[in-house]
């Protein structure tokens, strides 16, 4: 009995750190974490599918704190258990490998992260299927990965399964649709397929008017980028409104001193400078 009030215990713990997590509440829950941790152990051992679900959320709090060595030793501790408890098919498997290829992901380990973004996705593929959200997410931090790799080719395909996906389960009009969007827009527009890029950014920016409204950052953003394609074209009566009002908002909303702003003010001085040094010519 007294075993199980400490495992309830545990259990309370736990799920109080991941909500105060959600809410971006890091430091508050760490401790809960670490006692939700220690209790498991105490209780269950050190090879127990649940002391790895703890040491899994424990790792996931020194990620977001980007407190990497922390969290990397956690995870691959959970990753040995559930391997060995679970099995190598086990979707806990499968999710500590995707935990573990984003914390390598974010520190730039991009050959470090490629294969086991590729063991969770095909885990999820088979236990999930091609049409879970769990396995359009593997798909879409893979296709970031070759994104900043410049395998455009590879993230493209990826984007273009994304977008299918959330196209048909989530709807058009959806924020992850909207999202998606905008990523292959950002894709096209780095190798200067602009015509491509053009119409995407154009629904990216109707999307989040009508989720997020006129006024929002979002909103803001999705100007900005749609400027950025007509700049680049040198499309400057239509870029410089679209610049103007995303800067407006931007500083309404966050302030002059903002990253934001400051990139949107940079890029429509840019816009002039390229302006004059077309009208010169």
């Amino acid at each position: 009995m007294a075993e199980n009030r400490e495992l309830e215990e545990a259990t309370r713990l736990n799920e109080q750190a991941m909500r105060l997590y959600h809410q971006g509440e890091c430091n508050q829950a760490l401790p809960l974490a670490e006692q939700a941790l220690a209790i498991r152990k105490q209780v269950l051992g050190d090879k127990h599918p649940d002391t790895a679900d703890s040491l899994n959320n424990l790792a996931a709090l020194y990620h977001e704190q980007q407190q990497y060595e922390e969290a990397e030793s956690l995870y691959k501790q959970a990753l040995i258990i559930c391997q060995q408890q679970l099995g190598d098919e086990h979707l806990d498997t499968g999710e500590t490998l995707y935990n573990l290829a984003a914390l390598y992901h974010d520190q730039q380990r991009h050959t470090e992260a490629e294969p086991l973004y590729k063991q969770a996705l095909a885990i999820r593929q088979r236990q999930l299927g091609d049409k879970h959200p769990d396995t359009a997410e593997t798909l879409n931090n893979l296709a970031v990965l070759y994104q900043v790799q410049q395998r455009y080719t590879e993230a493209e395909s990826l984007y273009q399964q994304v977008l299918t996906f959330c196209q048909q389960q989530l709807g058009n009009e959806h924020p992850y649709t909207a999202q998606t969007l905008n990523n292959l827009a950002v894709l096209y527009y780095a190798q200067q397929r602009y015509t491509e890029a053009e119409p995407l950014y154009q629904q990216v920016l109707t999307l989040y008017q009508q989720q997020f409204g006129d006024e929002h950052p979002e909103t803001a953003q999705a100007l900005n980028n749609l400027a950025e394609v007509y700049t680049s074209q040198s499309r400057y009566t239509e870029a410089e409104p679209l610049y103007l009002q995303a800067l407006q908002i931007l500083e309404r909303h966050l302030g002059t001193d903002h990253p934001s702003a400051k990139t949107v003010l940079n890029n429509l001085n840019r816009l002039h400078q390229q302006s004059d040094s077309n009208t010169a010519c």
